[in-house]
């Protein structure tokens, strides 16, 4: 657990000297998950479809995540009629870590209670990770590390602008 930890840390070091890396990605099926929120309902991928959904792995003692969480905030009130925010809390204590941290925040988007399994089929390595998805549930952008707010609002706009979605229908092998 500790050289984890070490190995986390370092990591996240990297990424604050070296700046985030942002990839658009080739459009891929984006896994389906169902989560629970803090407040014990389930939440799916798929019932957002029709959306530009962000799903944005994140932990309370993940400062970065912390620096980036009202960019969140602000994108998710940006774009309420396009955009679903849905924070992935990676805690291992869940509900109990995120709850006081989400109020802290003023969180206003679903805050879901995160497991291993999401997150390696995210192939999420290092916290914050943020995944951009289009209306037809295709991966169109990663960020590791915290987003640039001008960016991914950018993205977004785009995405919207375009009023595209992918029509061919790829099931992914998580899919519900």
């Amino acid at each position: 657990m500790m050289r984890a930890l070490l190995a986390i840390g370092v990591l996240l070091a990297c990424i604050a000297v070296f700046g985030a890396r942002t990839e658009a990605v080739a459009p891929l099926r984006a896994p389906a998950f169902t989560l629970t929120t803090l407040a014990g309902t389930k939440v799916s991928l798929a019932q957002h479809r029709g959306k530009l959904v962000l799903v944005n792995f994140w932990a309370t003692w993940c400062v970065p995540c912390r620096t980036e969480m009202p960019w969140l905030v602000e994108l998710n009130q940006s774009f309420p009629r396009d955009l679903v925010v849905l924070g992935v809390a990676m805690d291992e204590e869940g509900a109990k870590a995120a709850a006081p941290f989400v109020q802290r925040y003023a969180i206003s988007f679903p805050i879901l209670l995160g497991d291993n399994a999401v997150a390696d089929r995210y192939q999420v390595e290092a916290l914050p990770a943020s995944m951009l998805i289009d209306r037809g549930g295709m991966l169109v952008s990663r960020v590791d590390g915290p987003i640039d707010l001008k960016s991914m609002r950018r993205r977004i706009q785009a995405l919207i602008d375009s009023k595209a979605t992918i029509v061919k229908r790829e099931q992914s092998p998580y899919e519900e």
